[in-house]
Formats: C-alpha cells, structure tokens, sequence
C-alpha cells in the first residue's frame, strides 16, 4: 500500500501533462493474439474476428471476443486458475489482492500505452503473481491435496518446458550483434574522435517493422 501511495505520488505530477499515455484500444491484445503467427496465429478465426467487427455483426462479434478471451485467460493463466477454488471472504487484504487480479486483466484489454503497447501488458504480471499466490493457497485447503498437487505439476512441466526453449535458450538468442554491425564498429573503433552522422528516424518505416 506504501508502495502505491508513493507511486501516485511521483507518477501523476510528473506525468500530469502527458497526453495520450494510456489509450483506449479495446481488445488489442485478443487480436493479436489470434493474428500473429508468434502468438496463437490462428489467420482464420482473426479474419473472422475482424469481419464482424468491421461488419457490425454483433452477436458473433461477441461471441467470436467471447471465446478468445476464455483462451487469453486459460492460455497465461493456465495452472493459476486454481485461485477460482478458494472461497472469497469478505476483507480488506481478500478485495485488494481480487481487485489486483481483475484490474490486471481488464486494463491491458481496454488500453494500450502510446508509443510502445506492449508495456501495457506488464499489468498482467501482477495479476499472474497474486492468482499463484492465492492459488496455492486454495490447494494447501484441500483435505487429500497430494494427487491435486501432482496434477499440476505434471500440466505445469510443458509449459515450462517450452518458455525455457523459447525464451530462455531459443537457437536464435533475442538480442545479438550482426556481421555487419560488428564490422561497422570494428571501422569506427579504428577512426579518429569525431561525430557520427546517421539518416534520421523514420516513424513511417519503425511502424512497418
């Protein structure tokens, strides 16, 4: 609580005039889940998301929303979910860790941050944190927890398996220097202290890529 009282403020005076930080872009993260071949890619089902939407038809719009959203939470929260089996008691520590979770989901379905949306995601984190936190608290309830335990476990163990190939020892690392950087340091290492002129940025083409 001292941690986000102290966050408030900081955060707004110095953030007070920035216009446009937060966006609304509802259900930004839901489409490109579905469209982008690194994430789900399932073309079909964006393609059809995408007509309903532009075409106004709504119950399948809905629908279509619908079920890619159960696939959001399902798909990042996965073992987590077991938060759902613990009863909710009505207290102060109970709706500020619930209202965490919640907020963490919905925020970066409805916004996006200006510039870079992928921050926005970051909200969600917490929301994984805190559900792991009451999720195990729900097991540690259960009367005969042992099989639950390895249930999870075992759903667990691909999971981990996959982010540890992907993005902790991925074939190609996620951050490297190319042959041809190298070689255009290595070339100014070599050259007397100077200025570097370079073409200027081009928000047209950073948008493409």
């Amino acid at each position: 609580m001292g941690s986000l009282i102290l966050t408030l403020i900081l955060y707004i005076p110095l953030n007070f005039k920035s216009a446009g930080l937060l966006v609304f872009k509802p259900f930004w993260f839901l489409e490109t889940m579905m469209g982008l071949s690194d994430r789900l890619g399932w073309q079909k089902y964006y393609s059809a998301m995408m007509t309903y939407k532009s075409g106004g038809i709504y119950f399948k719009e809905i629908l279509a929303y619908g079920l890619a959203f159960v696939i959001f939470v399902v798909g990042n929260f996965w073992t987590r979910l077991t938060f759902v089996f613990r009863k909710f008691k009505i207290s102060w520590i109970d709706v500020f860790i619930y209202s965490i979770i919640f907020a963490g989901v919905f925020i970066p379905l409805l916004f996006l941050q200006s510039g870079t949306p992928w921050n926005t995601i970051q909200f969600f984190y917490y929301s994984l944190f805190f559900a792991s936190v009451i999720g195990w608290a729900a097991i540690s309830q259960m009367q005969n927890k042992i099989p639950f335990i390895f249930i999870i476990v075992l759903l667990t163990i691909p999971t981990t398996l996959l982010a540890l190939k992907d993005v902790y020892i991925p074939s190609r690392p996620p951050a490297k220097l190319s042959v041809g950087e190298y070689k255009a340091l290595k070339f100014l290492s070599e050259q007397p202290k100077g200025v570097v002129l370079t073409k200027p940025f081009d928000d047209y083409q950073s948008r493409l890529a």
